[in-house]
């Protein structure tokens, strides 16, 4: 039998935007990263979603929707809610200690490398706007209204919201 279209899987996420923490059920079109790095496409799909505001004092309160799109643009980084969906994903082997700068967040976290990357070319070499990083420290530049995790084993982040980072200076 023939499939009948692209392959369609749902995968359990957690979305942070520079205004609102998202959390449901994204579902892309053919494989996630193939989908979530495809310069043709500007949006992703998030289905049985929850919208929460990050910070308070705002009119719009928490939201529940059906079916919501997503400017795959304004997402600063995505969790993988599922530990298997998180251990599907390839990983390049040599990691270097980064600490980056996002809108609202900084993050220090070990990305993955080609084995001659360096740290200063890695934004530029390693394609795709989507990388996994892993042993992820999670720090708020704000008061946040929502709950926003500290640490996460691996994340996705938009590497085109990255505003400036630096390795990570060695302990002595």
């Amino acid at each position: 039998m023939e499939p009948s279209g692209p392959l369609r899987r749902s995968y359990p996420v957690e979305i942070f935007t520079t205004s609102f923490k998202i959390e449901g059920q994204l579902e892309p079109i053919g494989h996630l990263m193939d989908a979530l790095n495809d310069p043709e496409r500007d949006s992703m799909l998030i289905r049985q979603a929850t919208v929460s505001p990050l910070s308070s004092g705002g009119p719009l309160s928490s939201l529940a929707l059906e079916e919501m799109v997503l400017s795959k643009s304004d997402a600063l980084f995505i969790y993988l809610a599922d530990e298997q969906d998180r251990s599907a994903l390839s990983l390049l082997k040599r990691v270097e200690r980064v600490i980056v700068y996002l809108p609202l967040f900084v993050i220090r976290a070990d990305f993955h490398l080609g084995g001659e990357t360096r740290v200063r070319d890695m934004l530029d070499s390693l394609t795709g706007t989507f990388l996994p990083i892993t042993d992820v420290a999670i720090f708020p530049l704000f008061a946040p209204q929502v709950a926003v995790p500290t640490r996460r084993d691996l994340l996705l982040i938009n590497k085109k919201q990255i505003t400036f980072y630096h390795a990570e200076k060695p302990r002595t």
